[in-house]
């Protein structure tokens, strides 16, 4: 190396570090160490992702977990229809948004709730709005079998999922619903794999 008249004056010897030797190194003169670092740190965080992926396959590749899945698909998975008594309305404008505003109690029932057909009394109390596939607003569900044996009301303020039905009643009536829980699927699945972490 020499510079003007061979001598070393001539030269910028930091270039290597861009011109700042005192917050950069390059001890094998290839690069610089925050360089250096940026790398070391994606490829961690390419390691952790490739980890983590690993991991979640290894759950959710199995026959317990499609077990689980079909469980939880059924369960959050509810059709019901009745002839009814009191106040209900009910409407699907479109695929985006709901309206329901129900007190009503089934004199007789028949459905599929919680993977197991039911007969019996149903009840239903809901002020609730849905859009885009969110329902907001208090909604409080009961059901009775036939020999009088009552399952813990559900109540809810929020959920996800889809929800087909049509229901007028007014003192008599009836009603048909078709519903799927997304919510409370997407949660069965969160809990069962964190589970297993």
């Amino acid at each position: 190396m020499s510079g003007a008249n061979g001598s070393l004056h001539g030269l910028n010897l930091y270039v290597y570090c861009f011109n700042n030797p005192i917050n950069m190194t390059d001890s094998q003169g290839n690069w610089t160490k925050w360089v250096e670092d940026a790398w070391e740190m994606a490829e961690s965080v390419m390691k952790e992702v490739l980890r983590t992926a690993t991991k979640i396959s290894d759950i959710v590749f199995t026959r317990e977990f499609a077990e689980e899945f079909i469980s939880s698909a059924i369960t959050n998975f509810e059709a019901d229809a009745g002839v009814s008594i009191g106040f209900a309305f009910e409407k699907s404008f479109n695929d985006m948004l709901s309206f329901e505003f129900s007190q009503r109690m089934d004199i007789l029932s028949v459905g599929v709730k919680d993977g197991k057909f039911k007969l019996g009394h149903d009840g239903r109390s809901a002020l609730a709005v849905g859009v885009l596939g969110f329902t907001l607003g208090p909604q409080t569900d009961t059901y009775e079998d036939l020999n009088g044996v009552a399952d813990t009301p559900t109540q809810k303020y929020i959920d996800f999922g889809n929800s087909y039905g049509e229901s007028l009643v007014v003192i008599l009536g009836g009603h048909i619903n078709v519903s799927f829980s997304m919510l409370g699927f997407s949660q069965n699945i969160y809990n069962y794999i964190k589970g297993r972490w």
